[in-house]
């Protein structure tokens, strides 16, 4: 039997010793380290490690900061462990000063990311132990003039779908419930949590992928998806995206997307095509609009 780990920890002991023998079954606990029973858990610290490596080995950073939520957490210390180890794989010193513990998700924890921002101008990487702090540090972001995925780069945890409707798209750790209930097990495992990469954290050719803030400035004058999809022109050509700068012009209306073969072949030998050829699918779909590949012809390729 695989129960949640909150139902469990909400019972005192003598009640957590019954449990087994009231069920007759072993009992698995998901997402959470609790005494005498097994459980399955993300690999929070080996995620956390590779997501801060890939900042500092892909993007360059030299001052990346962290922000935990819930300091007192296992969960939070593990991810927070997984940031330290990373920065001392690469040879680089850890200061207190880049942690941020922030209350929750509410107006005093803006106010908090706000100044940390402002006192430390110097950051050039932020990982987020969650998706939800990584949606308020852009919106704290933005009202300081920095630009994700150009100016600083940000990951999250959890991989949630909302995720990938940011802007820029969040890139994140993917934490699926579900892979949590199928690998659940008697022994206690740890399910690795792998790092999905976007542009929040590629900042290789940022400058060509104009077209999420043009959507930003949309969404804020409260357009229609449709809108939004008359007044741009999207082609697909030489491994570009263009639209048209003056949105207020309705070039083309169209229902169905056009990617080139080119593209999927480019994505199979390079993970930052590919990071492109996901980010134009995906951004396609929350338009509502279809998706036509051409040339598709191999397994690989489908």
């Amino acid at each position: 039997m695989v129960i949640p780990a909150s139902s469990i920890c909400r019972t005192d002991q003598k009640t957590r010793e019954a449990f087994p023998k009231y069920f007759h079954t072993p009992i698995v606990t998901l997402n959470s380290q609790i005494k005498d029973y097994p459980f399955v858990v993300y690999n929070n610290k080996k995620s956390v490690y590779n997501a801060v490596s890939y900042m500092i080995e892909k993007n360059y950073c030299q001052h990346i900061g962290i922000i935990t939520g819930y300091d007192s957490g296992v969960t939070a210390k593990q991810r927070l462990a997984g940031y330290q180890e990373a920065l001392s794989s690469h040879d680089m010193p850890f200061e207190e000063k880049y942690i941020l513990s922030t209350p929750g998700y509410n107006i005093d924890s803006e106010n908090l990311m706000n100044k940390w921002l402002q006192e430390k101008p110097e950051l050039d990487g932020i990982m987020c132990v969650t998706d939800d702090i990584a949606y308020y540090l852009y919106r704290e972001l933005e009202k300081l003039g920095k630009r994700v995925g150009k100016d600083i780069m940000v990951s999250g945890f959890d991989d949630k779908p909302e995720s990938t409707h940011m802007v820029p798209p969040l890139a994140s750790c993917h934490a699926d419930a579900y892979d949590l209930y199928k690998n659940a097990s008697t022994q206690n495992r740890y399910i690795d949590a792998h790092f999905i990469l976007r542009l929040s954290a590629d900042c290789e050719n940022h400058e060509e992928i104009e077209i999420g803030e043009f959507i930003r400035f949309c969404r804020a004058e409260k357009e229609s998806n449709e809108y939004i999809a008359q007044g741009m022109t999207q082609y697909v050509f030489d491994n570009k995206l263009v639209y048209s700068s003056n949105y207020q012009e309705t070039v083309w209306s169209f229902f169905t997307y056009l990617i080139d073969r080119v593209l999927i072949q480019k994505a199979l030998s390079s993970n930052y095509e590919r990071s492109i050829l996901i980010y134009i699918i995906e951004m396609a779909h929350s338009l509502r609009l279809n998706v036509c590949i051409e040339g598709v012809e191999t397994e690989e390729e489908f």
